[in-house]
């Protein structure tokens, strides 16, 4: 029922509820669209049922509160930090699927992306990034990266018989 409801048609605090729940709900929390705006991750089975817990949303509404919650091109975001900002950027991995948006997350998104961190880092805003290892060139060009390859451990393909374990891509700028 969630899933069917178009945000164009809600509120936008129904449209902040339907977020929450698709993302708590779906397969690994993740949240994806596809070329129609349409949420398309699967439910995460009968392991993930989602309970309401009144102190914990109402603690999160607090602490929102606090912040500022943009839905804007990511170029744009980063181009609005200041110096004492803090910036989290987990792109679609470089070289990987990367339909996550209607548009999806090509190479030129990722060129945009290096170049916005860069001028960031010129005006003082700290930032870390994920990415995969694949992306390591270009993020070791970045003004004042410190790269590191991680051993990550995910619980993405473990039904197919994977490890659960993968090298990724960590950087900061501090």
């Amino acid at each position: 029922w969630w899933k069917s409801l178009r945000i164009s048609e809600l509120s936008e605090l129904g449209t902040a509820t339907r977020t929450w729940y698709l993302t708590y709900a779906a397969w690994n929390g993740l949240f994806r669209v596809n070329r129609s705006g349409d949420h398309n991750v699967p439910f995460g089975g009968m392991r993930r049922k989602v309970t309401v817990d009144l102190d914990h949303l109402l603690e999160w509404q607090s602490i929102l509160r606090t912040v500022d919650l943009r839905c804007d091109d990511f170029e744009e975001v980063i181009d609005s930090a200041v110096s004492g900002d803090f910036i989290v950027v987990d792109p679609p991995y470089f070289g990987q699927f990367s339909n996550y948006c209607a548009n999806g997350f090509s190479q030129g998104s990722h060129v945009r992306l290096a170049r916005a961190l860069n001028r960031a880092t010129r005006r003082g805003v700290k930032w870390m990034a994920f990415n995969s290892p694949e992306a390591e060139n270009m993020y070791r060009r970045l003004k004042n990266s410190v790269v590191k390859i991680i051993d990550s451990r995910t619980l993405i393909d473990r039904h197919l018989g994977n490890s659960g374990s993968k090298e990724e891509l960590f950087v900061t700028n501090y």
